[in-house]
């Protein structure tokens, strides 16, 4: 995954941080309140209005383009709602408007996506010179000077300073696959060298059709502030979608059109990003003006960072014994939620790009019903969020204890199309990895296309894989499972046990090339299984990051182990 630039308003962040970092609050989250009203942080809720001021316009009007390369969820929700990447608020947990935008449109297992955006900022409309609010000076301050005891109670431990206000235009062009390997084939020989949308417009064009005979090309686009009603003529509906087919056809509802509808909006969306700053001419910041810029947050700061001054004394809203921070066992369940929601959201964004594809009827009704469970799935997860912000934040743990146990699994397997390619290497028999300190073996096992593994492998703590799944080339295997440790030794114990994928080539008939990527379990309740940023690596470049609470920079290549293919005879000698 690749980040190009930052974005305009984050590296506004940046710029007025103070010696204390700022809080970003989202406009859903708090759409009235103030500059100068009070913020608790840690509950992300709002208090009574403490500091006065005079208010300025800061910074510069700016505009940037960002090009992301497979967006997570999480990356486009975070430039919808104008945050920072890291921060958390409870808006990310609502199943709005944005959340079907930024599912729709983030990348997973079967897709390749490229977001466009367009960042307007103009002069930020900030506080300073504050001041105590009069209306509640008897409230905060003593006979002596000092803060009373309450002072966070009415006013928080931060304030609004600033408000985020602004302008983007989101265009979105995903490439929907129906099998990993289709994928593979494009990234490596296309999808990495895009960068921009003259370079889609040309890909589309590409000689070798046989990279998109499969694909499904959609287009989606969101405007935030300006006159959104002028994006049809850039774009004439929600949602486009196209393929190499000449003749437009209704696929499971939705009509797919020709290669060269795509084409043409594309040329449009040209145009229309060139002229999309001249919708905010001498507009004024009217939250009410529903064609002017848009309110997208705001930005709150810690009373450490405001001196103030009363009775010609200097003070700060303070009290002795500050709240203690925000307990990690909190932070580390809220991860656990958001962690639980980016899977059930990349759940939903495959499903629906399958639909794009023509489908068996008890294919369409198997995923049909996978829907209305991850629905449900992510409604337990909402619910489980209301109790770790807020006033009932005390019921945080137990509580999402409760929702996650509630939840019904997802078997993975049934969120593509089974569609193994035959290859002309057999299975047959053991393949062996012969090394100083260790022995490993690998089993094949073969019912029509789908293949059953089972591998041993000393060198990862004696961990036992088993798992299924087929070639997607001539010479490529595939396979997922779970990983087990000690998995044929004392059963009394706790078993350690990890998803784990596989990736078998081979160089010949004689010799393969092994590769294992683990990914976390999404519910885990013990340390019985720790997994660290370091376990983590992908088959190959343009892979698909595995899913954890934070984003991994540069994940290695798995580790390539070279098994030999064992005889029968020679298997039985060595018994």
């Amino acid at each position: 995954m690749i980040k190009l630039y930052y974005s305009a308003i984050a590296l506004n962040f940046l710029i007025f941080s103070s010696t204390f970092a700022d809080t970003f609050i989202p406009y859903s989250n708090m759409n009235s309140i103030s500059l100068g009203s009070g913020y608790i942080s840690n509950k992300q809720t709002a208090t009574s209005k403490c500091i006065n001021g005079k208010i300025n316009y800061t910074g510069v009007n700016t505009a940037q383009e960002d090009f992301i390369h497979n967006a997570s969820y999480k990356q486009i929700y975070d430039s919808l709602t104008g945050g920072v990447s890291g921060s958390l608020n409870f808006s990310y947990f609502n199943l709005n408007g944005k959340f079907d935008y930024a599912s729709s449109t983030a990348s997973n297992d079967l897709s390749l996506s490229y977001t466009d955006i367009v960042s307007i900022t103009p002069k930020m409309i900030s506080l300073n010179n504050y001041t105590l609010n009069p209306k509640q000076k008897d409230l905060l301050i003593n006979k002596d000077g000092t803060t009373t005891d309450n002072v966070e109670v009415i006013c928080g431990d931060q304030f609004i300073k600033q408000a985020v206000i602004g302008a983007k235009l989101f265009i979105n062009i995903k490439f929907s696959f129906n099998n990993i390997a289709d994928k593979k084939d494009f990234y490596g020989k296309i999808g990495a060298n895009i960068y921009s949308i003259a370079n889609i417009q040309g890909s589309l064009n590409v000689s070798d059709k046989k990279l998109l005979a499969n694909t499904v090309v959609s287009i989606q686009a969101k405007q935030i502030g300006g006159d959104p009603s002028q994006l049809t003529t850039a774009i004439p509906e929600d949602s486009v979608y196209c393929s190499l087919d000449e003749q437009s056809e209704i696929v499971n509802g939705r009509k797919i059109n020709s290669m060269q509808k795509c084409l043409d909006i594309l040329e449009s969306f040209s145009t229309y990003k060139q002229n999309f700053a001249t919708q905010l001419i001498n507009k004024n910041y009217d939250p009410s003006d529903s064609k002017g810029w848009a309110y997208f947050g705001w930005i709150a700061t810690q009373y450490k960072n405001a001196l103030l001054s009363v009775d010609d004394k200097p003070i700060q809203l303070i009290p002795k014994i500050p709240s203690p921070p925000l307990a990690q066992a909190i932070i580390d369940t809220r991860n656990k939620l958001k962690s639980a929601f980016d899977l059930q959201t990349k759940y939903s964004g495959q499903i629906a790009d399958l639909f794009l594809f023509n489908l068996k009827a008890s294919k369409i009704n198997e995923l049909k019903s996978l829907t209305k469970v991850i629905s449900k799935n992510l409604d337990l997860i909402s619910s489980a969020a209301e109790q770790c912000f807020g006033d009932e934040i005390i019921d945080c743990i137990e509580t999402s204890n409760f929702y996650l146990k509630k939840m019904t699994p997802i078997n993975e397997k049934l969120l593509q199309i089974n569609e193994f390619s035959k290859s002309n290497f057999s299975l047959l028999g053991s393949w062996y990895l012969k090394q100083d300190n260790f022995n490993s073996f690998l089993n094949f096992s073969s019912n029509g296309q789908k293949v059953t593994s089972i591998v041993n492998l000393p060198q990862e703590q004696n961990t036992t894989i088993l798992a299924t799944g087929g070639f997607t080339d001539n010479q490529t295997l595939y396979l997922t499972g779970y990983g087990e440790k000690d998995k044929f030794k004392d059963n009394s114990k706790i078993k350690c046990i990890k998803n784990t994928s596989i990736k078998v080539k081979f160089l010949d008939p004689n010799k393969v090339i092994v590769q294992f990527k683990s990914q976390p379990p999404m519910f885990q309740y013990d340390n019985n299984c720790p997994i660290i940023d370091s376990d983590f690596c992908i088959f190959e470049a343009g892979d698909q990051l595995p899913i954890t609470d934070h984003l991994i920079i540069n994940p290695p290549i798995c580790k390539q182990y070279y098994y030999s293919n064992l005889p029968i005879i020679q298997e039985m000698r060595l018994k």
